[in-house]
């Protein structure tokens, strides 16, 4: 008969249970004594809840049989957390002694460096343990991110458990009904077990965090201590040629070994690739005799699950052979990268664009490495849900045989699983190598002189601007003369090119106006041509001289004028609009030079415009005004408009001023006087001579005119002279005591009676 305890017994060890000190984060140094002790008691607990008779122990009567189930699986997982807690306190025991002894024990897992010289393989072991630390350091730190979140996550499970506990013992002390208690009481013990699970379980996170903590500052110390042993300079470093014949050596056995494998995958790949179509001409065969209605269901699943199964095992023969070809390209890869980094290793002091060229051939691998890492780890993952859809299928008694696991399918896609898994460790060894030596380039980059790196910007600098010098722009198709054979090809139009023609442009457009300015003046003072004609001689022979250029320019160089082509139809649409204005002002041009209707230095008025001609160009003139504008006027409306040259055959010009006397003025004598005043000013001519006409009796003057004329050159503005003999005019006329008019107006007024004179107040 099964021991049974009484009651009270029973009451007062669940009471002991689940008032411990809970493991809330601020207890963290329970010691292993207590982790024991309260293990113990919930093991205890737990025997004496482990049979159906003992299972309603100190429950109240009525208690659903998942709560009672409930209490014990409480109690399980409280003595599991107290197992782990007890494993972490020895896990993090034993990492601090480790962490303690690391300076005695340094040469069991850091063989010292024997030289120098240094052995490269040695040091490059060092730099491989160096990244492999490396990545779990950033490990642990990823962990301790993730214990985080499950802590704040678990903290809220505690603040809530603690609230339900809070209100079901106010809710014990409210309540008088003792069934009612009994009940309130197991809901409150049962509370405070559930919070003493959820604070152990707090206290487990945080034993795992000091726990990830240690073990993080312990290969913190590791990898400064091969950080240290990794600070030589490399030119104690040597790495002899019979290094490297080992290590192709090794490489070469494995690539032989990889040889045969790769031909018996081969022959697997074929056999399973038959079998494989052989199972899919079965499939069809029975779907044809499936519509025939010949075949049972059973028949078709099976042929189904054949077909899926030879698929499979022809997609893991070709897996198999795809990761043998990737390992032979990876080893073929890593003999490369090792003879790169013999050649880089023995150059002396490589220079600084050696070193990264060094690092763009690394970027490269890298690039390709990334790209099957990704691919390899869409594949696995492809492969693995898979798996788990096969997992999912357990079947029942009465399932279908389509529901039922195939456990041949199943290990062919865990062989996939393993082959993907091995295609991602050989990317791996590939990425550590290419990781290992980008940091000795790094390194050595880093340890370069101050000279050493000036004189490395400067051949950097020359590299740019020689790959600058160049830079294709784009290629054109042209003749080109090879070996005396004259064929198609494409020549290269680069920046350099383009700036020398433009070189040429520059120094021969400044040469041949230099030399058209000697050659106008020699013409002018030697051979006594027209200054006018010579200027535009010498405008158009530059503009005929700058087209020239540009052509012997193209050819000099080298570039086709074929490279021009691509600019045809935009061209065509130039020369159906905006080269229409070009051309006509162009042949307007020539109308000027050859009719020559006007002259620079001429006076001409064009609309609203008047001024003096300044240039005579291609495309357009020059007229500035009186004011000292210059507006340039197409030379199609030159010839197009009413243009007056008021210099065209004679540049003297009559000019008029109109003068009102008041009525009783001597009119002979006004007409002495304003021709006086008219000979008197120097830029009136004498001839023809100035006259004055008497020309109306005006409503308030008598109206005379001084009609004078003027040789209009630059200089003389016939506006100034009229100006000054207005001054003369009033002056002269004021001395004879003549008066100069203004309007009158007789106002006559009704005197047949009086007027009214009213005062009248202004309004504000």
């Amino acid at each position: 008969m099964p021991f049974t305890w009484p009651i009270w017994a029973w009451w007062m060890l669940l009471t002991c249970l689940v008032f411990l000190p809970a493991a809330l984060p601020a207890d963290q140094g329970d010691e292993t004594e207590d982790l024991e002790k309260r293990l113990n008691e919930v093991t205890t607990a737990m025997e004496a809840l482990s049979t159906a008779a003992t299972l309603a122990t100190g429950a109240p009567p009525g208690t659903p049989d998942h709560e009672l189930l409930a209490r014990r699986a409480r109690l399980s997982n409280l003595a599991g957390l107290y197992r782990l807690r007890l494993a972490r306190a020895g896990d993090l025991a034993d990492i601090k002694a480790q962490r303690a002894r690391l300076d005695q024990d340094l040469g069991q897992w850091l063989p010292p460096l024997v030289g120098p010289p240094y052995s490269y393989l040695a040091v490059d072991q060092l730099q491989a343990r160096a990244h492999s630390l490396q990545f779990a350091l950033a490990t642990y730190d990823a962990e301790l991110d993730a214990l985080q979140h499950q802590y704040n996550a678990t903290q809220e499970r505690w603040n809530s458990a603690q609230q339900s506990l809070r209100q079901l013992t106010e809710a014990l002390g409210n309540q008088q009904n003792p069934a009612e208690q009994d009940v309130l009481r197991w809901q409150k013990d049962q509370a405070e077990l559930q919070g003493r699970v959820i604070g152990t379980s707090l206290a487990l996170l945080e034993d795992q965090r000091r726990l990830t903590q240690e073990q993080r500052a312990y290969d913190q110390d590791r990898f400064s201590r091969i950080q240290q042993a990794l600070a030589i300079p490399f030119e104690q470093i040597e790495f002899p040629r019979e290094e490297l014949d080992r290590v192709l050596g090794e490489i070469t056995a494995q690539l032989e070994r990889l040889d045969q494998e790769t031909e018996t995958a081969m022959a697997a790949s074929i056999t399973s690739r038959g079998a494989w179509q052989e199972a899919e001409e079965k499939l069809k065969i029975g779907a044809n005799a499936d519509q025939a209605g010949v075949a049972s269901a059973t028949d078709a699943i099976a042929r189904q699950q054949a077909a899926d199964l030879a698929r499979a095992r022809y997609d893991n023969a070709e897996g198999r052979l795809r990761l043998l070809l990737l390992r032979q390209q990876g080893l073929r890869r890593m003999s490369d990268i090792w003879g790169d980094r013999w050649s880089l290793a023995n150059a002396g002091n490589a220079t600084a664009q050696a070193l990264r060229d060094a690092q763009a051939t690394l970027a490269q691998g890298q690039e390709v490495a990334t790209a099957l890492r990704r691919f390899l780890e869409m594949r696995l993952v492809q492969a693995r849900n898979q798996l788990g859809y096969q997992d999912l299928m357990v079947g029942t008694d009465g399932a279908s045989d389509a529901s039922r696991r195939d456990p041949a399918l199943v290990e062919a896609y865990q062989e996939r699983t393993w082959l993907l898994d091995q295609a991602l460790q050989v990317i791996g060894v590939s990425e550590n190598l290419l990781g290992r030596w980008e940091t000795e380039i790094g390194q050595r980059l880093r340890q370069r002189s101050y000279w050493a790196r000036a004189g490395d910007l400067l051949s950097a600098m020359g590299i740019w601007l020689q790959a600058g010098w160049n830079y294709e722009l784009l290629a054109v198709e042209d003749s080109i003369q090879v070996e005396g054979e004259t064929i198609t090809g494409k020549r290269s139009i680069t920046v350099g090119k383009v700036i020398r023609a433009i070189a040429i442009l520059v120094f021969g457009y400044w040469l041949s106006r230099w030399l058209s300015y000697r050659v106008e003046a020699l013409a002018v003072a030697r051979f006594g041509l027209d200054p006018n004609r010579a200027r535009i001689a010498r405008r158009w022979t530059e503009t005929l001289g700058l087209f020239a250029l540009v052509v012997f320019a193209l050819i000099w160089v080298q570039i086709p004028l074929t490279v021009f082509a691509f600019l045809g139809g935009a061209i065509a649409i130039g020369l159906g609009f905006g080269m229409q204005n070009a051309l006509k002002n162009l042949i307007s041009g020539l109308m000027i030079l050859f009719e020559r209707p006007f002259r620079p230095g001429d006076l001409i008025e064009v609309g609203a415009i008047r001024g003096r001609v300044t240039e005579i160009g291609v495309r357009s003139s020059v007229v500035r005004n009186s004011q000292g504008i210059e507006t340039l006027i197409p030379n199609s409306t030159l010839v197009e408009q009413n243009l007056t040259n008021w210099t065209y055959s004679t540049p003297v010009v009559r000019f008029e001023i109109r003068i009102g006397v008041a009525y009783g003025s001597p009119s002979r004598r006004i007409a002495e006087i304003l021709v006086a005043v008219a000979h008197g000013h120097p830029s009136v001519l004498a001839s023809p001579e100035p006259r004055v006409v008497f020309e109306d009796f005006g409503a308030d003057a008598l109206m005379f005119s001084l009609d004078f004329w003027v040789e209009v050159k630059p200089g003389v503005e016939a506006r100034v002279v009229a100006s000054d003999l207005r001054h003369l005019i009033g002056e002269a006329l004021a001395a004879a005591g003549i008066t100069i008019a203004f309007p009158q107006r007789d106002i006559h007024l009704d005197a047949a009676r009086p007027l009214s004179v009213q005062l009248v107040k202004a309004s504000v």
